[in-house]
């Protein structure tokens, strides 16, 4: 395995990354587990991760298992918002259900909001004011909802505007604004208020991922951080590449079929 930092370079033609089984060397391993489909991290430094059999378990810095969430009721868990680790968001898309936890995974709200829209949503996540952010697919605008149910406000409809696919699968607001990931892993930047700004002009080979430092993603297969930033933006070779990774305090965290690796 090598890691190192590169001259930056720009690519606007690349392909989502989908390959084979990813494994890292064991010894490299900070969480040793498999199965995983979704993970994340939030501000102070806990993993959480999604297992093929819907649980949802939280690690500390440490890398020890500390609390799991078993909830077989709703179906497969689509996404999972947990920047804010007093505020936990688990996304069920099938059954158009959203679950908050609190840092114990105690659960404090169930949300259907299938009785709020009878569209197609393709994609939630918690709005910075702790509203709810939906992607519409049915109208493709972006919408936010109060707890309650009520629209509080709304984009235009995206098509025209953006020279993409408006078929969006990952919503992330960060600095008051909020970005849009489709399914082709292109870029729509978007204001707080719901309002265009541009396309970003590279293409994204995984998730969006949220640090307390910015937002970072895989773009022409190498690990880039701070990608919005062009001050601060960095990208890092690494082979093989994990499905998914963030940052916290300078450490690269790296999704693989065999577990979380430090990559750094």
């Amino acid at each position: 395995m090598r890691l190192s930092i590169i001259i930056l370079f720009l690519c606007s033609s690349c392909v989502p990354l989908k390959g084979p089984t990813t494994l890292i060397d064991d010894a490299k391993l900070f969480i040793p587990i498999t199965g995983i489909t979704h993970m994340g991290m939030d501000g102070v430094g806990n993993i959480y991760l999604v297992q093929s059999n819907q649980l949802l378990l939280k690690y500390d810095q440490k890398g020890t298992k500390r609390i799991t969430y078993d909830e077989q009721g709703y179906g497969m868990i689509s996404s999972i918002s947990c920047h804010n680790p007093l505020y936990i968001m688990v996304h069920y898309l099938e059954s158009k259900t959203i679950v908050f936890l609190d840092r114990n995974f105690l659960v404090y709200q169930v949300i259907r909001y299938g009785k709020w829209t009878e569209d197609d949503i393709t994609s939630a996540v918690i709005a910075n004011d702790n509203n709810v952010w939906l992607y519409n697919n049915s109208k493709r605008k972006l919408q936010k909802y109060s707890l309650e149910g009520k629209i509080i406000l709304e984009s235009f409809d995206l098509y025209g505007l953006s020279n993409h696919s408006t078929y969006m699968s990952q919503i992330v607001e960060y600095n008051n604004r909020v970005y849009l990931k489709n399914t082709e892993g292109n870029i729509c930047i978007l204001d707080n208020l719901g309002r265009f700004i541009k396309d970003f002009p590279e293409t994204l080979q995984s998730d969006l991922s949220v640090s307390i430092s910015g937002l970072h993603a895989t773009i022409d297969r190498y690990l880039t951080v701070h990608i919005f930033d062009e001050q601060r933006k960095e990208q890092y070779e690494q082979d093989p590449l994990p499905e998914f990774f963030t940052l916290f305090k300078g450490k690269l965290y790296g999704l693989y079929d065999n577990g979380v690796a430090i990559l750094n």
